[in-house]
């Protein structure tokens, strides 16, 4: 605490000042609960640059290992990804050119991973349950089954790298179709889908993650039903509520 001079203050002076700053650290004390504004934590997070942030030690997977079909599913989309840089060829087959590399079917694998500044897990590891929900493609809800990185060495000692998802869509509803939030159902990105029901794998990359929503399950008719709620519907002008079906 800095007074001006040019004299030292006296006790009383000191008292007057320090009286103020005590009634202060009382007001702490008891507490205050303080939550940035959407607008204001935006305008941090804006700092920095999207990107896509895994975490340290990652677990070697092998694609064959891990189920049927899990092997096709990567190698198809890699083969699309790539397709005009290499031709990538199933590590069953033979090389015929330079420009031929066979894809093993190893991979990292992670629990979770961040994607603009979101966490996203993986259901098939203990650390990722917890963000095994999200959506992709703006508003399609999905279950992450695993998270990969893979890397497919070329012939001049570079790499090509590809981080990817395997999820499933939720099923959409269609036996029941009138709600009491219909009206809102816009405004709040509420959606309605077939309970315990999802669809086949597919591989999507991480970049088509776009957020994060509200799960909960109701029974109407004798029909178990999950209902879906954007969890960050403020943003619905960059992500609007128009589901794909």
């Amino acid at each position: 605490m800095m007074f001006p001079g040019p004299s030292e203050p006296t006790t009383e002076q000191y008292n007057n000042v320090v009286k103020i700053v005590v009634e202060q650290f009382k007001k702490l004390y008891d507490g205050k609960f303080y939550s940035p504004s959407y607008s204001a934590l935006k305008t941090y997070t804006s700092q920095f640059p999207d990107a896509v942030e895994f975490p340290k030690f990652p677990q070697t997977k092998t694609l064959r290992a891990l189920g049927p079909g899990f092997y096709r599913l990567v190698f198809r989309y890699l083969k699309d990804l790539w397709l005009s840089v290499i031709t990538l060829v199933p590590d069953v087959d033979l090389t015929n050119n330079e420009k031929e590399i066979s894809f093993s079917g190893d991979v990292e694998s992670y629990s979770h991973v961040w994607v603009n500044k979101r966490r996203y897990g993986a259901a098939t590891q203990h650390r990722g349950k917890s963000a095994q929900y999200a959506y992709i493609d703006n508003r399609v809800p999905v279950r992450i089954a695993y998270i990969f990185r893979v890397h497919v060495k070329l012939g001049n000692e570079t790499k090509l790298t590809a981080a990817c998802a395997v999820v499933r869509r939720f099923q959409h509803n269609s036996i029941i179709t009138n709600f009491p939030w219909d009206l809102r159902a816009t405004d709040l990105c509420v959606g309605v889908w077939e309970a315990q029901s999802v669809r086949t794998l597919e591989v999507v990359a991480l970049e088509q993650f776009t957020g994060h929503f509200v799960l909960g399950s109701i029974t109407v008719r004798e029909q178990d039903l999950w209902i879906t709620i954007a969890h960050d519907h403020v943003r619905r002008s960059q992500f609007p509520c128009n589901y794909p079906f």
